[in-house]
């Protein structure tokens, strides 16, 4: 597990050492220009000290002589930790001490720093760690090198899944990687330069709805104001290519896939008009969460397609055409593709009552099966089972996922299990049953 690292593991430079006889001007300027929060202070050649913000802000606010030695004034002994000790063991040494830095020792040798921020960074929710690191990146490298990482520890993640899928919680695992997404996205759009305004950038997809794993197809688009935008939609298109999230291969990123404010409403009145033509178009719209630009341009086109397509029962018949992989009888079947036999079955009606109910601000599944319980759409007993019924199914989809799988085979797994996804099936069931009979 990734919380049993070696504190080697963080050190990722080389420490930053001053003298003592150093000034603290010539001292806070290094710490400026190393963007860094401490500085080992060293006396006859030997580490004995850290200079830290702390120490700084108490020499400006005691009104001390900036050019006095910084050796006088470094508050915070030194305490070693071994390169091979776990994190566990630094946040020991750190609570034990009322410390905020330890020094990381090799062989006798400083090597490095470790911060209670880093010791944070690694104990919480994962994605905070990599969300942190992109969102202060400097170069493009540096988010890739970031975003290699994140795949690496995604990857061991899911596979300790592969074992004991029931402690996911399918909910809260998108959401990370959802964060660490965004992160990417509006990091490298900054990097690259973004344009002040006249434009709204959106991720849609499974990525709109922060359910997506493998990051392995990037689904984005755009609604704009400005003509001059679009060459920098390409731009950035390209440029998250290059950072290892490769964009749609059907062609739904910004670059391809974009809407002027004076094509809304025409497109909109064509869209609804022919909804069986246009139903990935309306899924793509309805799912798009918004990352950069106007958000009122995103939102006037979703608003645009509620206020067409309000009550259409087309879009609800095409939503159903998915059905739970259950037998006539009702049992589980043998094989089956997972996603049109347990995911779409649930995700797609549900996204049809939300856009035909003009429920267009949530995007995620379980938050719109919440909200349609909040605006009475469908009954609150219902609801709470469809939400139970669709973290068992997502569980299993992260199973799958993570062996590069599609299908789903239900001798695979006990017969406990088979009964959960069997009766998970029969509550989707249940509610495309409701579906028909109430907004058909």
């Amino acid at each position: 597990m990734s919380n049993f690292k070696r504190v080697g593991d963080f050190v990722k430079r080389s420490p930053v050492t001053v003298d003592s006889s150093l000034s603290i001007r010539e001292t806070a300027k290094i710490m400026d220009e190393e963007k860094i929060s401490s500085v080992v202070v060293m006396r006859n050649g030997a580490p004995y000290a850290f200079f830290t913000e702390s120490d700084l802000r108490r020499v400006v606010g005691e009104e001390i002589d900036l050019e006095k030695p910084v050796g006088e004034f470094a508050g915070t002994r030194l305490i070693a930790v071994s390169s091979e000790s776990s994190i566990f063991d630094a946040l020991s040494l750190m609570v034990q001490h009322g410390i905020k830095h330890l020094g990381v020792f090799e062989d006798g040798e400083l090597i490095g720093v470790i911060t209670l921020r880093d010791v944070a960074f690694e104990l919480g929710p994962k994605y905070i760690k990599y969300t942190a690191r992109i969102h202060g990146a400097k170069r493009l490298e540096d988010i890739a090198l970031a975003m290699d990482s994140f795949k690496l520890d995604l990857e061991r993640e899911a596979m300790s899944y592969v074992d004991h899928p029931e402690i996911v919680d399918p909910y809260v695992f998108f959401s990370e990687i959802s964060h660490v997404v965004d992160a990417m996205i509006v990091t490298a759009a900054k990097l690259i330069g973004m344009p002040a305004d006249g434009y709204a950038y959106a991720i849609t997809g499974s990525g709109g709805r922060s359910e997506q794993f493998l990051l392995t197809d990037r689904d984005t688009l755009a609604v704009y104001s400005d003509d001059d935008v679009l060459a920098w939609f390409s731009r950035l298109e390209r440029t998250l290519d290059s950072l290892g999230f490769p964009g749609c291969d059907h062609g739904y990123t910004s670059d391809k896939y974009n809407f002027h404010v004076s094509q809304v409403g025409e497109t909109c009145r064509e869209w609804s008009t022919n909804v069986e033509k246009n139903i990935v178009n309306l899924s793509l719209i309805s799912d798009s969460r918004f990352l950069l630009g106007e958000r009122s341009l995103l939102e006037e086109m979703k608003e645009c397609l509620a206020s067409k397509l309000e009550k259409n029962r087309f879009v609800i018949i095409a939503s159903l055409r998915y059905k739970p992989a259950l037998t006539i009888f009702g049992s589980l079947k043998e094989i089956f593709n997972y996603k049109a036999g347990a995911i779409a079955p649930v995700e797609y009606p549900v996204r049809a009552l939300a856009i035909t109910n003009g429920i267009m601000h949530v995007t995620n599944t379980l938050e719109r099966i919440r909200t349609l319980v909040e605006e009475r759409i469908i009954p609150e007993d219902m609801g709470d089972d469809l939400e139970h019924a669709y973290t068992i199914l997502m569980r299993r989809k992260i199973w799958l996922q993570a062996q590069n799988r599609k299908e789903f085979q239900s001798s695979e797994v006990n017969p406990m299990e088979r009964t959960l996804i069997r009766d998970a099936l029969k509550t989707v069931k249940r509610f495309q049953g409701y579906v028909e009979r109430n907004f058909i």
